[in-house]
């Protein structure tokens, strides 16, 4: 059966088997569908197959005898698995097969599923953010496998369960067969994390990855005649306005894993990580409250100005919320001061507090207390009282790379938002993401001609970072993402970086909501193609185009100027001779992991469909060339071959 561009349907009560060339079902971009009570087996392929399908629920079905059980490719996002049985799934074709298998796919969320006799249980490369909780893994080879991927192994928060005839309050992980942990307390949670099976490569196979709360017995043990557990109120929206702010730092310092580090949310309008490009903005109430206005003098490490504005709301067990507006340059006049060590919380009195309604304009972004990190707002969620029991309103507890407007979407489900997760007003499935695996730095010019680079960032809301060694050779990996796809041609030039070597490889990936290219994968540094990929995007897809003389985009005239200065200074620096640096292990996934992108090769279908054209051109002389012709401008950027080679 087949869903094609097909939104809104429940299929219920069915029995799909022995289909001897397909999956059970197939979702090719289809959306908000649901599959319940449903039987898949002994199908050639997968039970279920979706390929860039989104907000789709899967409950209560049998998947058994398969390729594979439950497949989530391509942007497959914001999925719910629940209450399916997964058995039994093993190797038919080339590759082993699995239980669970989400590839290029984030913001799912598994939960009470039961996966057992399966290769392996579950199977996540380059997927992110995806809540996994309450689930049995037994008996599978490989219970569990993650590469290049940051999952949220735990229930989204604590709940109360029975456990041996006690009753505890924690969060809850998985059940693990081969989980070897003990539990001294006896609380039914595993006192040392899972981290997965021991590989032949002396790895785990969650590869940093882990559950923090591994079950002693399978979930049901811990659920009989349990209540669901109370959610806090949903009452936050952004304390900004400005479409262009975007989080610079979250819960946890980038550069400092410790939980306890820095208790709330860093907001800037400027460049990630490039405090000089950080500007002001207008700084607005999250919700309707009561507000007051104080200071923490220093230069570093302090709040410096700050606004604390307590609401209408109480947490479940009945402490006020407040929010903590830090950092300010200049706060709204009407709001009354108070000394932060002699707070009165009599909010009938006008001199101490002053009500404020969500989005009034109570302050100004600024460095007050942060001199040396940039303007930027600090934002906390407080309970109790000011500087009292802090919560992360993301109910994520971890940096940036997981938050919305850093460098990855999603967040925690059901916290404190009104909106969840809560989105500025741009298409948040409309994206481009530019994957650069090292060692190679990129610059991107997007269709309307702004540029992207390491230096130079024209494009609103885009990002240039490299702080993840994504396929583990211990090189930092370069990524790019814009927040919105153009239609036209985007030009991505490869620029490999200072000690590469000729033989070194690289792979460039250019991700999209409606599919993944994969330009090149493993090539050699020495085979750089002298012209930019350049990708077309199209109203229903992309599709890659190869350097070709004769495609020249045209550009603005304004882009001109910037192209000619940014790519004189390039052709300086590559001028020198690139050296052999000392080899890098380049290991692989371990034995068992596959490539997503060999996977069915010649029996899928794809979305968006890729004109290739290679070319092999020998190196030569040192140049660049830069080629421009009469009004409008049009420009060529020739990256010639022995900026690579070695003489």
């Amino acid at each position: 059966m087949r869903f094609d561009s097909s939104n809104g349907n429940t299929l219920t009560n069915n029995t799909i088997s022995y289909v001897i060339y397909g999956d059970g079902i197939w979702l090719l971009q289809s959306n908000n569908n649901t599959l319940r009570n449903n039987t898949f087996s002994d199908n050639k392929y997968d039970g279920i197959y979706s390929g860039g399908s989104s907000y789709n629920t899967f409950i209560n079905n049998n998947l058994s005898e398969n390729e594979g059980g439950i497949r989530l490719l391509s942007q497959s996002n914001n999925n719910i698995l629940i209450a399916n049985k997964v058995s039994n799934n093993y190797i038919r074709g080339t590759y082993p097969e699995t239980g669970i298998d989400i590839e290029d796919s984030s913001s799912n969320e598994i939960m009470n599923n039961d996966i057992l006799n399966n290769y392996y249980g579950i199977y996540l490369v380059y997927s992110d953010n995806t809540r996994i909780y309450l689930n049995n893994f037994i008996d599978n080879d490989v219970n569990g496998y993650s590469f290049s991927s940051t999952n949220l192994w735990k229930s989204p928060e604590e709940i109360t369960y029975t456990y041996e005839g006690k009753t505890f309050a924690n969060y809850t992980g998985n059940y693990w067969s081969d989980y070897t942990g003990i539990d001294v307390n006896e609380d039914g949670i595993g006192d040392t994390p899972y981290m997965g099976k021991m590989l032949p490569t002396r790895m785990y196979s969650l590869h940093g990855d882990e559950d923090s709360y591994p079950l002693m017995q399978p979930f049901e043990d811990y659920l009989a005649s349990t209540p669901p557990p109370e959610k806090p109120p949903k009452f936050l929206t952004l304390p900004f306005n400005d479409p262009s702010v975007r989080i610079q730092q979250g819960w946890v310092y980038t550069f400092n894993p410790d939980p306890d580090a820095h208790l709330g949310i860093d907001y800037v309008k400027g460049t990630i990580d490039m405090p000089d490009t950080w500007q002001s903005f207008d700084i607005v109430a999250a919700s309707d409250g009561w507000a007051m206005r104080s200071e923490q003098p220093g230069d570093t490490g302090t709040y410096g100005n700050f606004v604390l504005v307590r609401h209408d709301k109480k947490d479940l067990a009945g402490n006020d919320y407040f929010t903590l507006y830090a950092h300010l340059k200049t706060v709204a006049p009407t709001i009354p001061y108070q000394n932060r060590f002699s707070i009165s919380y009599d909010y009938s009195d006008p001199s101490k507090w002053i009500y404020v309604k969500r989005g009034e304009i109570i302050g100004e972004a600024g460095k007050t207390g942060a001199a040396n990190t940039g303007i930027h707002l600090h934002f906390e969620v407080e309970r109790k009282g000011y500087d009292q029991y802090q919560s992360d309103p993301y109910d994520l507890y971890t940096t940036r790379d997981a938050y919305p407007m850093g460098d990855n979407e999603g967040c925690g489900p059901n916290y404190l938002w009104t909106t969840d997760p809560p989105r500025l007003p741009i298409n948040p499935f409309n994206f481009v993401k530019i994957v650069g695996l090292s060692p190679i730095d990129m610059t991107v010019i997007t269709p309307d001609g702004l540029i992207i680079s390491k230096q130079t960032n024209q494009v609103p809301g885009a990002t240039y970072t490299e702080n993840v060694d994504f396929n583990g050779d211990g090189e930092l990996d370069d990524i790019i993402t814009i927040p919105e796809r153009k239609i036209g041609d985007y030009i991505i030039n490869v620029i490999p970086e200072s000690g590469a070597s000729p033989t070194d490889t690289y792979t460039l990936k250019f991700l999209t909501n409606v599919g993944t290219l994969v330009l090149a994968e493993n090539t050699q540094i020495r085979d750089i193609p002298e012209q930019p990929y350049i990708v077309e995007s199209t109203e229903n897809g992309v599709i890659q185009i190869h350097p070709d003389f004769n495609v020249i985009p045209e550009l603005p005239i304004g882009t001109v100027t910037a192209l000619v200065t940014m790519f004189a200074s390039l052709a300086f620096f590559k001028k020198k001779k690139i050296m052999s640096r000392k080899p890098i292990s380049n290991q692989q996934p371990h034995a068992l992991h596959r490539n997503p992108q060999q996977q069915k090769s010649n029996t899928r279908q794809h979305a968006a469909t890729a004109k290739t054209q290679f070319t092999n051109e020998q190196c030569s002389s040192q140049v660049l060339t830069l080629q421009m012709f009469s009004i409008p401008f049009k420009v060529s950027i020739i990256f010639a071959g022995t900026f690579l080679c070695t003489t």
